[in-house]
């Protein structure tokens, strides 16, 4: 793997790959990009002093883009995409290594900067793994690093392993533990057939994991997707399972199930019921402990789910399901309280406590 400077005859393929709807989603201009819109840019960028755009090629295929922009501070601002079929394989982190070895061959007193929306954790963490340090803004985080030194980037690229699917740093735990004894890479963007079909993970598990994931993509593995839901399935499918759980009074608890085309409606691999006490928790307390126990379940039924030897079951009975609007429709413009107690929140919306 090398990186080459961009030039003008680039301007299609990286017009194509900025309008790619998973690059428009991660980034902080979502909307798509016009072609004059583009060639005015990539001629800015490209007689900048200021600017510079390089091609990552692997042999001579094109695999991804990566923009360095000085900033008034003094600091260059990193951007990169990588292209769609070529995710979650680890080309990312080889991009921002490539650019330091590039650096290094120039100066090592260079101050890099990223920004990256708060629910691309993989990008959070290619980053932090390269040692940057970050710091959590509203909507986002920015990573800054100085200092650099020189690294292997093909050492980077992802095959086989497992593919580990979050959108959020509650989930890091788990991935840290699984990383001690598996080949794990984490992603956090929309899969695609392409992508899966090079990689070629052993295991995919999600978790907290916000995109619904398509019967191709399901099909395409040989195995079951495995997902962790915190609720008692078939009880809360959907959105908001430990909210819905009090307000509704129903069974609480954690389940790991298969990923079918139908949300939350695969057969169960392991569950555990909970209780709790409302006059004693809050709705983040109990969704805490949740996490706790399914990280746990996880971890003792890991060796039957890494070698596919589990036994699943259907589930049993009607349940109940919710949509992120159900939950704007019932606060009914209120902002919900996660560390409010329980017992006081059904009480002031006249629901009766510990049913």
């Amino acid at each position: 793997m090398r990186l080459r400077p961009a030039t003008q005859a680039d301007a299609q393929l990286l017009f194509d790959w900025a309008n790619e709807p998973e690059v428009r989603a991660q980034s902080f201009q979502e909307a798509p990009i016009a072609w004059e819109t583009h060639c005015a840019w990539l001629a800015g960028v490209l007689a900048d002093p200021g600017a510079r755009l390089y091609i990552m090629l692997e042999d001579t295929e094109p695999v991804g883009q990566v923009r360095l922009q000085q900033q008034p501070s003094g600091a260059w601002r990193i951007s990169y995409s990588i292209e769609r079929s070529h995710r979650g394989q680890g080309y990312g982190k080889a991009i921002l290594a490539l650019l330091e070895n590039k650096l290094c061959e120039e100066r090592s007193d260079l101050i890099l900067e990223g920004e990256v929306k708060l629910g691309n954790i993989a990008s959070q963490m290619v980053f932090e793994s390269l040692g940057y340090a970050g710091r959590k803004l509203e909507t986002h985080y920015v990573y800054r690093r100085e200092h650099f030194t020189v690294r292997d980037a093909c050492a980077f690229v992802h095959r086989g392993g497992v593919l580990f699917l979050t959108n959020n740093r509650n989930a890091l735990a788990l991935y840290d533990w699984l990383s001690e004894r598996e080949d794990v890479f984490i992603y956090s963007d929309r899969l695609n057939v392409e992508m899966l079909d090079c990689m070629r993970p052993q295991v995919v598990v999600s978790y907290n994991y916000s995109h619904i994931i398509p019967e191709e993509i399901i099909a395409t593995l040989p195995y079951a997707i495995v997902n962790l839901h915190v609720s008692y399935l078939p009880y809360n499918r959907g959105s908001s399972p430990n909210f819905w759980s009090f307000i509704e009074d129903t069974p609480k608890g954690v389940t790991i199930h298969e990923i079918t085309a139908g949300l939350d409606k695969g057969n169960i691999i392991a569950q555990q019921k909970l209780t709790f006490n409302e006059d004693e928790e809050t709705f983040a307390s109990t969704y805490q402990k949740l996490h706790n126990v399914i990280q746990n379940l996880f971890m003792k039924i890991w060796p039957a789910i890494k070698h596919h030897s589990y036994s699943a079951y259907p589930q049993v009975g009607e349940g109940s399901y919710h949509d992120t609007q159900d939950l704007q429709d019932y606060l009914q413009g209120e902002k919900l309280n996660w560390s409010e107690n329980i017992c006081h929140f059904k009480k002031r919306h006249g629901l009766p406590d510990n049913v």
